[in-house]
Protein backbone atom coordinates (compact mmCIF):
# COMPACT_ATOMS: atom_id res chain seq x y z
CA UNK A 1 0.00 0.00 0.00
CA UNK A 2 1.15 3.33 -0.65
CA UNK A 3 1.34 6.58 1.37
CA UNK A 4 -1.39 7.96 -0.59
CA UNK A 5 -3.77 4.72 -0.91
CA UNK A 6 -3.04 4.51 2.94
CA UNK A 7 -4.43 8.38 3.60
CA UNK A 8 -6.74 7.48 1.75
CA UNK A 9 -7.75 4.12 3.52
CA UNK A 10 -7.58 6.23 6.94
CA UNK A 11 -9.67 9.24 5.46
CA UNK A 12 -12.49 7.20 3.64
CA UNK A 13 -13.04 4.67 6.62
CA UNK A 14 -12.91 3.65 10.38
CA UNK A 15 -10.60 2.93 13.13
CA UNK A 16 -7.31 2.84 11.36
CA UNK A 17 -5.27 0.81 13.27
CA UNK A 18 -1.22 0.49 13.08
CA UNK A 19 0.67 -2.17 14.33
CA UNK A 20 4.26 -0.99 15.27
CA UNK A 21 7.30 -3.35 16.14
CA UNK A 22 10.57 -1.91 17.18
CA UNK A 23 9.09 1.39 15.26
CA UNK A 24 8.37 -0.10 12.09
CA UNK A 25 4.76 -0.58 10.73
CA UNK A 26 4.21 -4.25 10.41
CA UNK A 27 0.44 -4.06 10.32
CA UNK A 28 -2.71 -2.15 9.19
CA UNK A 29 -6.36 -2.69 9.16
CA UNK A 30 -9.91 -0.80 9.82
CA UNK A 31 -13.43 -0.90 8.83
CA UNK A 32 -14.83 -0.02 5.76
CA UNK A 33 -18.73 -0.38 6.62
CA UNK A 34 -20.24 -0.20 10.58
CA UNK A 35 -23.89 -0.24 10.78
CA UNK A 36 -26.40 -2.01 12.23
CA UNK A 37 -24.55 -4.35 14.34
CA UNK A 38 -22.15 -5.64 11.54
CA UNK A 39 -18.75 -4.16 11.13
CA UNK A 40 -16.35 -5.04 8.26
CA UNK A 41 -12.74 -5.40 8.35
CA UNK A 42 -10.37 -4.17 5.28
CA UNK A 43 -7.32 -3.32 4.42
CA UNK A 44 -5.39 -6.06 6.72
CA UNK A 45 -2.12 -5.47 5.99
CA UNK A 46 1.35 -7.11 7.66
CA UNK A 47 4.82 -6.47 5.90
CA UNK A 48 6.21 -9.08 4.60
CA UNK A 49 9.40 -9.36 6.98
CA UNK A 50 7.01 -9.51 9.86
CA UNK A 51 4.94 -12.45 8.79
CA UNK A 52 4.77 -15.35 10.82
CA UNK A 53 5.25 -13.44 14.00
CA UNK A 54 1.46 -13.17 14.99
CA UNK A 55 0.81 -9.34 13.65
CA UNK A 56 -2.04 -10.87 11.56
CA UNK A 57 -3.49 -12.69 14.65
CA UNK A 58 -3.05 -9.48 17.09
CA UNK A 59 -4.56 -6.93 14.06
CA UNK A 60 -7.67 -9.14 14.21
CA UNK A 61 -8.57 -9.88 17.64
CA UNK A 62 -7.49 -5.76 18.49
CA UNK A 63 -10.45 -4.99 15.45
CA UNK A 64 -12.58 -7.64 16.84
CA UNK A 65 -12.36 -6.20 20.76
CA UNK A 66 -12.82 -2.87 18.76
CA UNK A 67 -16.26 -3.92 16.48
CA UNK A 68 -17.29 -5.42 20.01
CA UNK A 69 -16.40 -2.39 22.59
CA UNK A 70 -17.13 0.86 19.88
CA UNK A 71 -19.60 -0.20 17.80
CA UNK A 72 -21.54 -2.55 19.94
CA UNK A 73 -21.29 -5.46 17.07
CA UNK A 74 -22.95 -8.43 17.13
CA UNK A 75 -21.24 -9.81 13.57
CA UNK A 76 -17.98 -9.01 11.88
CA UNK A 77 -17.07 -9.77 8.33
CA UNK A 78 -13.75 -9.86 6.22
CA UNK A 79 -13.31 -11.41 2.79
CA UNK A 80 -10.43 -12.71 1.29
CA UNK A 81 -8.85 -13.51 -1.81
CA UNK A 82 -8.47 -17.67 -2.45
CA UNK A 83 -5.08 -17.75 -3.03
CA UNK A 84 -3.97 -15.50 0.28
CA UNK A 85 -3.46 -19.35 1.76
CA UNK A 86 -2.45 -18.17 5.42
CA UNK A 87 -5.21 -15.35 5.73
CA UNK A 88 -7.97 -17.99 4.88
CA UNK A 89 -6.37 -20.59 7.59
CA UNK A 90 -5.73 -17.85 10.22
CA UNK A 91 -9.42 -16.23 9.67
CA UNK A 92 -10.59 -20.20 10.20
CA UNK A 93 -8.82 -20.89 13.25
CA UNK A 94 -10.14 -17.53 15.09
CA UNK A 95 -13.41 -18.52 14.12
CA UNK A 96 -14.78 -16.76 10.64
CA UNK A 97 -17.02 -18.74 8.64
CA UNK A 98 -17.59 -18.50 4.74
CA UNK A 99 -21.10 -17.49 4.06
CA UNK A 100 -20.54 -16.11 0.62
CA UNK A 101 -17.82 -16.35 -2.44
CA UNK A 102 -17.65 -14.05 -5.79
CA UNK A 103 -15.53 -13.84 -9.06
CA UNK A 104 -13.40 -11.02 -9.14
CA UNK A 105 -10.83 -9.76 -11.76
CA UNK A 106 -7.76 -8.99 -10.99
CA UNK A 107 -5.88 -6.37 -12.91
CA UNK A 108 -4.01 -9.00 -15.64
CA UNK A 109 -7.30 -9.87 -16.25
CA UNK A 110 -7.32 -13.37 -14.56
CA UNK A 111 -10.37 -14.81 -12.39
CA UNK A 112 -10.36 -15.16 -8.67
CA UNK A 113 -12.16 -16.22 -6.25
CA UNK A 114 -13.22 -13.26 -3.28
CA UNK A 115 -14.74 -15.59 -0.01
CA UNK A 116 -17.00 -13.41 2.35
CA UNK A 117 -16.51 -14.29 5.90
CA UNK A 118 -18.28 -13.89 9.22
CA UNK A 119 -17.68 -14.00 13.08
CA UNK A 120 -20.79 -13.62 15.28
CA UNK A 121 -19.32 -11.73 19.17
CA UNK A 122 -20.14 -14.02 21.65
CA UNK A 123 -23.11 -12.30 23.62
CA UNK A 124 -20.90 -12.68 26.96
CA UNK A 125 -18.34 -10.39 24.96
CA UNK A 126 -20.54 -7.46 24.71
CA UNK A 127 -18.86 -4.97 26.70
CA UNK A 128 -21.37 -1.50 25.71
CA UNK A 129 -19.11 1.95 26.89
Amino acid sequence: MTPKQLQSAIEQRCDATVVEQDGNIVGFANFYRWEDGICCIGNVIVAPFARGQGVARFIIKTMISLADLKHSATKIQISCFSQNIAGLLLYKKLGFQPFDIEARKRNDGKRVALIHMHFQVPKTQHHPL
